[in-house]
């Protein structure tokens, strides 16, 4: 028996939990470094922008990538707020899902965020400075990517996001169980118009 797609609420509802217990991460996380500042040493210490950007990337994004990884691959298939929904991801088609398609499909999701942190640790570093280049590349990652995202999910009938297609994954309606058969629901066959419906 084939499963559908993940309805768009669901989906919202579900990122909307994530994203709540992720702030409650990123605040537990300021209180308890300024704490430490505070007891053993005089304030935040001088890293320079490497080091900053370093400490941001193994505090906060690592643990971010790795709650969404090991989640998603893991028995439920589901983050806490999919769980909540009672909606999984999966792989599209008849293969299994791959540990692979998990990674690629949080790296991507998790790229805007990341060149956030960049972008700001190389204006503060560098007055603002940015060539136009550069702070277009990075514009168009941070804004245009989840935009575009948005975009996709509300007008595909499967509400895949670009991180589902390149990841050749899908969010699918109930609790991931092993015993229903493979769908075909994201695949562009000419018989089953799911982009426009």
């Amino acid at each position: 028996m084939s499963k559908s797609a993940a309805s768009l609420k669901k989906r919202l509802l579900a990122l909307l939990v994530d994203i709540l217990l992720i702030i409650v991460y990123v605040i537990g996380l300021l209180g308890v470094t300024q704490l430490l500042y505070h007891i053993f040493l005089d304030g935040p210490p001088a890293m320079g922008r490497l080091g900053e950007e370093l400490i941001a990337f193994s505090t906060l994004l690592s643990p971010v990538f790795l709650y969404f990884v090991i989640t998603e691959y893991g028995k439920a298939r589901a983050t806490f707020g999919k769980r909540m929904m009672h909606i999984h991801i999966d792989s599209i088609g008849n293969l299994p899902l791959t540990l692979t398609q998990v990674i690629l499909k949080n790296i991507i999701k998790l790229l805007p965020w990341q060149m956030a942190h960049t972008f700001i640790f190389t204006g503060f570093h560098n007055d603002w400075n940015i060539p136009v280049f550069a702070f277009v590349l990075f514009m168009v990652i941070i804004y245009g990517l989840p935009i575009l995202s948005i975009f996709i999910i509300c007008i595909r009938n499967d509400h895949c996001s670009i991180h589902d297609l390149i990841a050749n994954t899908i969010v699918l309606e109930g609790d991931y169980d092993t015993t229903y058969d493979r769908h075909k629901d994201c695949q562009d066959d000419e018989n089953n118009n799911i982009f426009f419906g």
